[in-house]
């Protein structure tokens, strides 16, 4: 979009594609680099689209769902540089935008005033899952018509974070111990549960992190096997596939 360089974070199943770019190649004050803008990309037209900022100088797109409807972060007027840490990153704020009604970015931190601070997935029944501030806790948070949802975290942890989501509602993320160890989670219809606790007992992995979740439920991350220390490079993927109630599972759920 006129400057030196451009990355996409987002691709749907329409082709569509979402990123970042900078629009020219001169520093500004506040950053110290070239002014960067959110992008929409369409293969029907081969032509990015500037979505602008919230007032800012660094705005970016992350991902998209199968209808054109982009979510991102740009900074405010008050604070340019806000999303790079620059000034007050409380004026970094989530925004939406929609690619059947071109109707600007809809800044959904403001509109929930300042509860809706973070959005990492979306579905298409527009339903925005990230974190959120309530009542001094930073929690999952799920955003739906207006409106936001605390999942809460699990029990004995102090904070949590929602990344993904389906098309059933399914919500997965990560939930942080006060020492800061990382509790994988899924939630639906209300409740909270750690995935190593829906693995057969006496696994040889432990469940660390969830990356994408899809429309069968099915789940990856990544976990350390037994032995692995903190400080080890020996992480292993994994995939969990839900099955019957009545199978041979260590918590007996899907």
């Amino acid at each position: 979009m006129g400057g030196p360089d451009a990355e996409t974070y987002g691709l749907n199943n329409l082709g569509q594609v979402s990123g970042i770019s900078y629009i020219n190649s001169t520093p500004n004050s506040t950053t110290g680099l070239p002014t960067a803008d959110p992008f929409f990309w369409d293969p029907k037209t081969r032509k990015m689209k500037d979505l602008g900022t919230l007032g800012g100088v660094w705005g970016s797109a992350s991902v998209l769902n199968n209808k054109g409807q982009v979510i991102g972060t740009s900074s405010l007027a008050p604070d340019p540089g806000a999303c790079l840490g620059i000034g007050n990153t409380a004026n970094c704020h989530v925004f939406l935008w929609d690619a059947i009604k071109h109707s600007g970015l809809r800044d959904l931190t403001e509109e929930t005033g300042g509860v809706f601070v973070g959005a990492n997935a979306i579905n298409d029944s527009e339903e925005i899952v990230g974190r959120g501030n309530f009542s001094g806790t930073t929690d999952a948070a799920l955003w739906s018509n207006g409106k936001v949802k605390d999942l809460g975290h699990l029990g004995g942890d102090c904070s949590s974070e929602a990344l993904a989501i389906n098309s059933r509602s399914q919500v997965i993320g990560r939930s942080v111990a006060c020492n800061g160890d990382l509790h994988p989670f899924l939630w639906e219809n209300g409740s909270m549960v750690d995935l190593n606790t829906l693995i057969p007992p006496h696994s040889s992995l432990l469940l660390v992190e969830t990356a994408a979740i899809n429309d069968e439920g099915k789940i990856a991350g990544d976990g350390t096997p037994n032995g692995c220390g903190p400080d080890d490079l020996c992480g292993h993927a994994y995939v969990l596939i839900p099955v019957a109630d009545n199978d041979d599972v260590g918590g007996g759920r899907p």
